[in-house]
């Protein structure tokens, strides 16, 4: 009878112990199905008993963790945030370093992909704020506020050669307030704005001494931290410069921005000066036209009272030949008279001799006769 209740206490231990661990490893091979599935939860698989099995949970939790890190990964690359970095298990960690490659080859690629949207974008506003017939000074001011607000500077300025392309000014400032006159106006070769303009290089400065660019407000007076100077050229020709400061520091993106936009500005400049210089030579010449006009006017005018001279003259030649012809008629006539004088005046000498010869030979005849009778 013992043995009997002793074979039934054992076969009954037995069934509990394989129907416990059959269930045991039904519920594991559920999990690794589910697993398998790729049905993830956030409760950890907890084994009731220490025992042989106590380790297969251990490592299906591991393999539930290591598939979670790898699900939060991917849903991270799939909403675009690329920059969680993902950590392989090791070197042998085939699928972990395939999706940390993925994911530095994806972050790699967004972020050219953002700097290239970037540098478009800001292309594309620069090239609005270029366009249109505008002067120098209108032309820097708006450069040098979009430069300004696109890079994150706190202070700048435009320097644009003058037409002799000897010395450069300021034509466009943003937050720049200058102490002096002379830090306005350069020479070429003077100071550092001078030398870029000459070497068409551009200067870096990392270490800003003090009396350069400084960044003034109401409650604010400092130096940059750092300080970039281009050049803008046309043609081989130096356009102008631009200065840049900031209280933190330029990235590779924003000196590249810069860079690659001084070719456009280097031509708007150029058109914006050919287009002043055209307007100077029609004012010139719109003044010349005006002066020619008056000229025109006060020659046509002189010709009329030229005109109106000779008209005059033109009578009074007329007159005077007239008077010229009465004159030669009366002298015709003073002449005709004067031979009618002469030939009277003549004829009465005539007679006059005559008559005196009369008068002698009467005197001599009484004479004679006198002296005859006194004789007598």
């Amino acid at each position: 009878m013992f043995v009997l209740v002793s074979l039934f206490i054992e076969i009954a231990i037995s069934y509990w112990i394989i129907r416990t661990i059959g269930n045991r490893i039904q519920f594991i091979s559920q999990e690794a199905e589910k697993i398998a599935n790729r049905e993830f939860s956030n409760v950890p698989l907890a084994g009731a008993y220490k025992d042989e099995l106590q380790p297969i949970y251990q490592f299906l939790n591991k393999i539930r963790e290591s598939f979670k890190e790898i699900t939060d990964n991917a849903n991270n690359v799939a909403s675009g945030n690329y920059f969680v970095d993902f950590v392989p298990k090791s070197e042998k960690d085939v699928l972990g370093n395939s999706l940390r490659m993925m994911t530095s080859s994806l972050r790699k690629k967004t972020q050219e992909n953002e700097k290239h949207n970037w540098m478009t974008n800001g292309q594309n506003f620069l090239n609005e704020k270029l366009r249109g017939d505008k002067t120098e000074s209108v032309l820097a001011k708006d450069v040098i506020t979009f430069l300004s607000n696109y890079l994150n500077a706190n202070v700048g300025a435009i320097y644009l050669c003058d037409d002799s392309e000897c010395s450069l000014s300021v034509f466009g400032k943003y937050g720049f307030i200058s102490e002096n006159r002379s830090s306005e106006r350069f020479a070429l070769n003077e100071g550092l704005i001078g030398q870029v303009a000459a070497e068409q290089k551009r200067i870096f400065l990392t270490d800003v001494e003090e009396g350069s660019l400084r960044i003034l407000s109401g409650i604010l007076d400092t130096k940059p931290k750092q300080i970039l100077i281009v050049p803008f050229v046309f043609e081989g020709k130096t356009q102008g410069v631009i200065e840049l400061g900031k209280l933190d520091s330029f990235s590779p993106s924003e000196i590249e921005f810069i860079e690659s936009s001084v070719q456009s500005i280097g031509i708007s400049f150029n058109s914006a000066r050919a287009r002043r210089k055209i307007q100077e030579l029609l004012e010139q010449t719109r003044i010349q036209s005006e002066e020619l006009q008056t000229q025109q006017e006060e020659l046509r005018q002189m010709n009329e009272e030229l005109e109106e001279q000779t008209q005059v003259l033109r009578q009074q030649q007329e007159e005077l030949k007239v008077s010229n012809e009465e004159l030669e008629e009366q002298t015709h006539i003073l002449e005709m008279k004067n031979k009618e004088v002469e030939l009277a005046k003549s004829d009465i000498e005539q007679k006059q001799n005559s008559w005196n010869f009369l008068v002698n030979i009467n005197l001599s005849f009484w004479q004679t006769c006198l002296m005859n009778s006194e004789l007598l």
